[in-house]
């Protein structure tokens, strides 16, 4: 439904094809995201100030880092991953390109 409405939206508000069609590019950008909309990171629109585009998350002493990793749920485990080989970085990209499509990203 959604989907006709969008189409009829733009047909009467964007009348030249390659506007519409641009337009159809960035849409979904500024469209809700069940799973991205909850996530602790910069979403289109936000305001940044020029301090907060930079840096740590949050800033903490060694020695106020947790020792141990958080606890996870059943069926999912932590490990590291090793930044300089390839076999394991496609891993990542493939299980998060699956995430994706799963999620009908």
């Amino acid at each position: 439904m959604f989907d006709l409405l969008y189409d009829r939206s733009l047909n009467k508000h964007i009348g030249d094809p390659k506007q519409r069609e641009q337009f159809k590019e960035i849409a979904p950008l500024y469209m809700k995201h069940a799973f991205w909309d909850t996530q602790p990171v910069v979403h289109i629109g936000d305001r940044l100030h020029k301090e907060a585009s930079q840096g740590a998350i949050e800033k903490k002493e060694v020695k106020d880092v947790k020792p141990t990793p958080y606890s996870l749920v059943e069926g999912f485990e932590w490990t590291t991953i090793d930044l300089s080989n390839d076999k394991e970085l496609n891993e990542v990209l493939y299980q998060c390109r699956e995430r994706c499509r799963s999620m009908n990203f």
